[in-house]
């Protein structure tokens, strides 16, 4: 014990002048019940002096307003200074910490997720009859609690994960989407260290939560148009998996539908980052440059790497169940309607006098 600073000396301190009473800093101390002489002649001494000086008194810091009228003091307050060596302060952080039973966890004060030091809004925390207000040195608070908080990313990412595994049906689409996803993270940070931007801190590692809602929302949108346009444009007779031309139909109809959807609200939402240009604050700046860049990079890959996995999971995993196929083998090719045969063989049609004409004026040049 460095310091102890409280209204406790005021009755057991050594000297007879209550200005100069300490107690001893070995921590061996005492506390015997004091005669009522002795408590009456301290409050005595310390009624006197703030009288006399008012809210200049040395004692004004222990008592309350009213003690002046009253001669007595609804609380108190006391200072107490700790000193470690340097390696030691977090065990004593902790030691003290463990004794008023605060702790680092979850549903503490309240609140979700909350700091050992937490408390009340003034950061008290109850300890029976006493609020004590914890303040260390020695232990980085912030660096505490960010390794928990990078657990709920984590689980933030499996719960997105397994939410996309419920919605599309497929273990291995979902799997996929999350490697997407993830993927536009490190990337982006490349492309951020491309364009000479050294400054990144934890605030840009919350962009995760970000790009875990619009990429999952991405994919979303761009497998219930596949599913919508080939119901509509390439509807099966026979169960199975489209014939070629079919599914070059409805993934180039899928492709030409979602990817204009999708760049307008990844644009829009990337414009409201690079908003933050105008910010003074260099994190603020910064991450939302970072979180921009992911947003764009979220886009590539969704019309660019998507549609090549879904197209893998039709043809092979589609209503699979691992019991009853072997992932190696092509689903059954499916048997599409009269009108949507006559759709494919006008698209192939199309494409036929379209390269023909191309051809045709290859040739002239």
């Amino acid at each position: 014990v460095e310091l102890f600073d409280s209204a406790v000396a005021l009755f057991y301190g050594a000297a007879g002048d209550p200005k100069l009473r300490q107690l001893p800093t070995s921590g061996n101390w005492t506390c015997d019940l004091l005669s009522e002489e002795s408590v009456a002649a301290t409050v005595g001494a310390v009624a006197r002096d703030v009288a006399a000086a008012g809210a200049k008194s040395p004692y004004g810091r222990f008592i309350h307003p009213d003690f002046a009228a009253t001669n007595r003091s609804a609380y108190t307050r006391s200072y107490v200074l700790l000193r470690a060596e340097e390696a030691k302060k977090p065990q004593v952080a902790t030691v003290v910490l463990e004794y008023l039973g605060r702790r680092n966890g979850f549903f503490q004060d309240g609140l979700f997720h909350s700091s050992a030091f937490i408390g009340d809004e003034d950061r008290f925390v109850q300890k029976g009859a006493v609020r004590v207000r914890v303040v260390s040195t020695g232990s980085d608070e912030f660096a505490t609690m960010v390794q928990p908080d990078f657990l709920l990313a984590f689980l933030s990412i499996v719960i997105v994960w397994v939410l996309m595994w419920i919605y599309l049906g497929s273990l291995f689409v979902s799997s996929m989407a999350m490697f997407q996803i993830l993927a536009s993270l490190p990337v982006g940070a490349l492309f951020y260290r491309i364009l000479q931007i050294d400054y990144f801190a934890f605030l840009h590692i919350l962009v995760i939560y970000l790009v875990l809602g619009i990429g999952a929302d991405d994919i979303f949108v761009l497998f219930d148009t596949f599913s919508n346009i080939g119901a509509s444009a390439a509807p099966l007779r026979k169960e199975g998996r489209y014939p070629r031309e079919a599914l070059c139909l409805v993934v180039r109809k899928t492709w030409a539908r979602a990817a204009g959807s999708i760049f307008n609200t990844s644009l829009t939402t990337a414009m409201a980052f690079l908003s933050c240009s105008g910010s003074r604050a260099m994190p603020m700046r910064t991450c939302g440059w970072y979180a921009a860049i992911v947003i764009m990079l979220n886009y590539v890959f969704t019309i660019t790497f998507t549609p090549a996995y879904m197209i893998i999971w039709h043809q092979y995993l589609q209503g699979a169940r691992l019991t009853r196929r072997q992932w190696h083998r092509m689903r059954p090719e499916g048997e599409v309607t009269k009108l949507a045969q006559e759709k494919v063989e006008g698209m192939i049609s199309v494409d036929e006098k379209a390269q023909a004409a191309k051809s045709v004026d290859e040739k002239a040049q």
